[in-house]
């Protein structure tokens, strides 16, 4: 599998390769907010305040400015709104995102 991707890579150019280290990025640091809220959800924190957590960690953090979502590359995003983003309630501890689009016109990208 390594060496299918090295091979796309090396054909494709810098600028899928660049696409992809900015969705690796993404999701890297949103791994690691994700870890620090399961790690808050067994110390039995409420809900209210994992949202406050969330959301000011979120605010510190700079995400690329013109990325594709890693599991839709057609859709391009701006930065992340996260007045908006909640933690579901869930041993996982999940959290809902709400990203800007890059296209003015078209609504928030929205998942899980």
């Amino acid at each position: 599998l390594s060496l299918i991707l090295e091979f796309y890579l090396r054909c494709s150019g810098n600028i899928q390769l660049l696409v992809l280290l900015g969705q690796f990025e993404i999701t890297k640091k949103l791994t690691f907010i994700n870890d620090q809220l399961k790690l808050e959800y067994n110390n039995n924190i409420s809900n209210k305040k994992k949202q406050q957590i969330l959301q000011s960690t979120l605010s510190q953090i700079h995400f690329p400015p013109k990325s594709s979502v890693f599991y839709d590359a057609s859709i391009i995003i701006k930065d992340l709104i996260p007045e908006k983003t909640r933690v579901m309630d869930s041993a996982y501890s999940p959290i809902w995102l709400t990203f800007n689009n890059f296209d003015e016109l078209a609504n928030n990208v929205n998942f899980l």
